[in-house]
């Protein structure tokens, strides 16, 4: 089986086995729960305020499924969490407080793992919830749904996100939507004074792993322009935005 090698692809793994875990299908489900039991390095995120595990072994397949794990004879947590390092730029690290809240996890599921991890292996995590963004996507999943993620992905360059910024003070003295011309500073006083959006114009789904973001991949929007851009399955350029607006 392919690797994933984006993020969307990686979030989409953990959303289906999030459904696993809740499914009525008492064998599908006992199967993701067995995966959660037995697994060395995870991934934690949280949605609508719930804090979730997903195991690195499973999620680090392209569009894995229970029955494709189960069928694949070469699956193996050192080339996941490998992909996975570089997709995070960080390596999964034994945390206690994680551990802890792992386990709390588990037991919402009626078990109860070792104290050691499987072969005896110290337990590692990634925590998605200290990552930052403000990038919207939709995730879609293999039954239909669809699930909107947001403030789940690293920004993916904030010094460039920086760069940009400084760069459009200096030439426009202000921060305003390059679509609709919006000033958080003029609306809101000194508590909106330099707040902007920074959209990045490739989407996360066409990077591949070790994608270096540049200085005009970055558009400024306000929060409106910024979610209108996302709206739909193709993403509006800013002329394009820029014309509805007109």
């Amino acid at each position: 089986m392919q690797l994933v090698e984006t993020l969307p692809e990686l979030i989409k793994n953990t959303l289906y086995l999030e459904q696993k875990l809740y499914s009525k299908n008492k064998e599908e489900q006992q199967q993701a729960i067995n995966l959660l039991k037995d697994g060395i390095c995870f991934v934690k995120y949280a949605q609508e305020g719930k804090i979730y595990f997903a195991p690195s072994r499973f999620i680090g397949y392209k569009n894995n499924s229970i029955q494709k794990h189960k069928d694949n004879p070469d699956k193996h947590g050192s080339i996941t969490n490998n992909r996975i390092k570089k997709i995070f730029s960080q390596i999964a690290k034994p945390n206690i407080n994680l551990e802890n809240e792992y386990f709390n996890f588990c037991s919402s599921f009626g078990i109860v793992p070792s104290k050691k991890a499987s072969f005896g292996q110290v337990r590692k995590f990634w925590d998605l919830t200290t990552f930052q963004t403000n990038i919207y996507g939709d995730i879609e999943l293999p039954e239909g749904k669809k699930r909107m993620v947001t403030h789940i992905i690293k920004e993916r360059n904030p010094r460039i996100r920086q760069m940009v910024i400084e760069l459009f003070l200096q030439k426009h003295k202000s921060l305003h939507c390059e679509a609709c011309n919006f000033d958080f500073g003029n609306k809101y006083g000194t508590h909106g004074k330099d707040f902007i959006e920074c959209h990045h114009t490739l989407p996360i789904s066409q990077m591949k792993v070790g994608h270096k973001t540049k200085p005009e991949d970055l558009v400024l929007l306000c929060s409106n322009c910024h979610r209108m851009v996302h709206k739909g399955c193709n993403w509006l350029t800013l002329e394009e935005l820029k014309g509805i607006i007109k």
